[in-house]
């Protein structure tokens, strides 16, 4: 991975693009570019001084973010010499879903199986759940309405929606069939993945923590349930540990 230094236009809608730089050997600039909370494929190394690259794009209203280390396909993550005490630049979470070549039977199980889960999740907890099959949709959870599987699209979780929708659309980005993406990224473009034990900086963004949304990750299977053991003592029945 490489080091480049990150910058946002951010648009009246609360969506943005990004666009990062770096000099590479012999002074070219290696430039890439996509939109926020997406991997930044787009790219291009040419003679040029970064200075003036750079001054254009904050002449237009981009601001820097940090630094942040891209891969070969354009996914950005934190860079390896970071503090890992050093915050997450957070407002929102975007997300993403791209829906390429899929059979329409696919989508209809994997909307299926999403439901079901969220069913698990409203029961635990209580919210208000309206569904919608006809469409793929899951369904609305706490006023937020949880993204429609068959079409692509994009959005952002602020910190007043709560951490339910993240989580919901981190088990959509779990169980994506073939043809179908969930992005899912901070505020300064670094990925979130499906594990929230390794999420604690976003956690920590909507107030909570991996202990607290334990329940609600289990029951949505992004958590292996754990074996009560007074229970079990009680229940007779015989578990292997």
């Amino acid at each position: 991975m490489t080091a480049y230094d990150l910058y946002r236009y951010r648009h009246p809608d609360g969506t943005g693009k990004d666009w990062a730089i770096r000099t590479v050997s012999g002074g070219e600039i290696e430039t890439r570019w996509g939109k926020t909370g997406t991997p930044l494929v787009n790219s291009k190394v040419r003679k040029a001084v970064a200075a003036d690259l750079i001054r254009r794009k904050t002449g237009k209203g981009y601001t820097h973010v940090g630094q942040v280390e891209i891969t070969t396909n354009g996914l950005v993550q934190p860079k390896d010499d970071a503090p890992n005490d050093s915050p997450a630049v957070m407002e929102q979470i975007y997300w993403r879903i791209q829906v390429q070549a899929v059979e329409l039977d696919v989508l209809a199980q994997w909307a299926a199986n999403l439901s079901a889960n969220i069913a698990q999740l409203v029961q635990l907890i209580g919210l208000d759940f309206a569904d919608g099959p006809s469409r793929f949709h899951p369904g609305i959870i706490a006023g937020w309405a949880v993204p429609t599987c068959g079409d692509s699209r994009a959005g952002k979780i602020l910190k007043e929606h709560g951490v339910v929708p993240l989580l919901v659309l981190m088990r959509m980005k779990a169980t994506a069939p073939d043809g179908v993406r969930v992005s899912l990224a901070t505020e300064d473009s670094i990925e979130i993945g499906v594990d929230p034990r390794k999420e604690t900086k976003v956690l920590a963004f909507y107030g909570t923590d991996i202990e607290s949304v334990r329940p609600l990750a289990e029951a949505l299977e992004l958590l292996q349930a754990r074996i009560n053991l007074a229970e079990a003592i009680q229940s007779g029945e015989d578990f292997w540990l």
